[in-house]
Formats: C-alpha cells, sequence, structure tokens
C-alpha cells in the first residue's frame, strides 16, 4: 500500500524531527554535565552557578547590588567545602527593604548584609538565627552633579531634579541626600525628586540624564564609570553594617568559603579594609 505522497512526506518529516529532537536533548544532557562552575543569570536580578554535585540545596545569598556578585559566586562555586555540601550557589540583588522578619526566622537565606538596628527592629532575638561574619567599614557619601559642583543653596537647586531610591531606609541613596538638603533648609518641589526602585535604576536614570543629581560613593561611581563632572562630600564617615551568616553555618567551613568569596567586593571601598569577626579561618 502507497501512502499519498503529503502524507509520506509529514511521516518523513516527523521523524526527522523527533531524530533531531532526541540529538538535542543528548547535547543538552552533555553541556549539563559539563557545567561546574559556569555562571547563569537566571533574571534580571539573580546569579547563579553549578558546584558540580548531582544533587543538594543551593546556597543563598542576598545582596543589594549586583556590582561584582558574579565574582562573589564563582568563588563559591569553585570552593571544594561549598562543593561538599552544595549542588549550587545563588545571589540575589534587592532593595534593603525587600529582607522581612519571615525571611530571618525561616532562614530563607545562608549569608546577607544589612545593618543591626535594622535587623534587631525586625527580630529583638536575631542573634539567635544569624551572627556576624564580616564587619564592612564605613565611607564617604557624595552628590554627583554635572556643569557645575552642587552648593547647598536654595538658588543652585532651583529647576534641577534629584534622584533618590524608593527604599526611605538607604543612607546612601535617600536618608544622606535628604539629611543634606534638610539641614541646609532647602525644600524641593515634588516633581524636583524622582524616585526608583533601586540603585541600578538610579544610577541608569543619571547616565541618561533624566535627573540632575544623585548620592553615591566616589569610588563606587568611578568603579561603575558613572559620567559626572563633580563629586561634592555629603559625610565622609557614614557608618555601615554587615555580612551575617547563618548559626548552624558557623564552624561547618562554609563560613570561611563565605568569607573568602566576600573578598571579592573589597576594590568596592576604595582602600578600606573589612573586618573579619571572630572567624578562625586559614
Amino acid at each position: 500500500m502507497h501512502l499519498p505522497l503529503s502524507i509520506r512526506d509529514r511521516a518523513r518529516w516527523l521523524g526527522l524531527f523527533a531524530l533531531l529532537l532526541v540529538a538535542l536533548l543528548g547535547a543538552s544532557l552533555w553541556l549539563s554535565r559539563q557545567g561546574l562552575g559556569t555562571l547563569r543569570l537566571s533574571d534580571y536580578e539573580s546569579a547563579t552557578c553549578s558546584t558540580g554535585r548531582a544533587d543538594g540545596p543551593r546556597l543563598q545569598l542576598l545582596t543589594l547590588t549586583p556590582v561584582r556578585a558574579e565574582q562573589v559566586v564563582q568563588r563559591l562555586c569553585s570552593n571544594p567545602v561549598v562543593g561538599e555540601h552544595y549542588a549550587g550557589v545563588e545571589i540575589r540583588w534587592r532593595s534593603r527593604g525587600f529582607l522581612t522578619a519571615r525571611h530571618i526566622l525561616e532562614g530563607q537565606y545562608d549569608l546577607f548584609w544589612n545593618r543591626e538596628h535594622l535587623l534587631l527592629g525586625m527580630v529583638p532575638d536575631f542573634y539567635d538565627y544569624y551572627r556576624p561574619l564580616l564587619q564592612t567599614p564605613s565611607y564617604g557619601v557624595y552628590w554627583l552633579s554635572r556643569g557645575a559642583p552642587v552648593e547647598m543653596t536654595a538658588a543652585y537647586f532651583e529647576g534641577r531634579t534629584v534622584g533618590l531610591v524608593e527604599d526611605t531606609r538607604s543612607q546612601t541613596f535617600y536618608l544622606q541626600p535628604m539629611n543634606a538638603l534638610t539641614g541646609a533648609g532647602i525644600q524641593l518641589r515634588p516633581d524636583q525628586l524622582r524616585h526608583y526602585r533601586d540603585s541600578q535604576s538610579l544610577y541608569r536614570a543619571f547616565a541618561e540624564g533624566e535627573v540632575d543629581l544623585i548620592s553615591s560613593p566616589a569610588d563606587l561611581a568611578r568603579r561603575l564609570n558613572m559620567p559626572h563632572d563633580y563629586t561634592t562630600l555629603i559625610d565622609a564617615e557614614v557608618p555601615s553594617g554587615a555580612w551575617y551568616v547563618k548559626q548552624r553555618l558557623w564552624g561547618s567551613g562554609v563560613e570561611c568559603a563565605l568569607l573568602d568569596a566576600l573578598m571579592a567586593l573589597e576594590p568596592l571601598i576604595g582602600g578600606r579594609h573589612s573586618q573579619p569577626v571572630a572567624a578562625s579561618c586559614p
């Protein structure tokens, strides 16, 4: 019996498609097995990598900025101690307001950065769940401007827009600039204050000319190649925070791997050095 040509062709193409699908699945499986330490940007606010372990949980990190986040996860995924316990590493960057008491109480993150007074305000017995691993140093915050250096006068700010983040607890991108304006007796109109979801969006808005002024650590602005003409000091010694690790990880060796990975962030703080908190790591 001879099938009509159209049906015979369809059968042939279906067979070829099935062979192609099998080949692609096989290639995908082979590549996945070669993926030790490979980095994947899973969305716009996280990065993941594989340690090469076949199964197991992911080591979960939370930070405020994507700057050098890839270097942190790559160090962790190549660390053999991490590979003994975890199949992969994921780092997320979210605004400060993202972290809640529920995250802390349920231990959803193995490591995160924040300020002590905010954490104790959410969970008074916070230290039952986490402990400090690395104290980050104080830092300077500056106005970034184009055309002319900032003058703390109403005349200077007339007609200019200031970019801020929506997180009203952010020292760098909200509290410091607002305190500077209030201290100088400068009251801006609502249309002169523009709020952005996070520091990434804020820097992008300044780079694209949506706002005239933003606040930033000067060293970070330089490393991001942020286009600006002037930096004007707001505060030279802004207190910082610390990286906190789960209590149960202390003494496991994983805390030392985390401490080593965090050294990838040292270039961001302009020669100031973070201080490890009583960790007996080599």
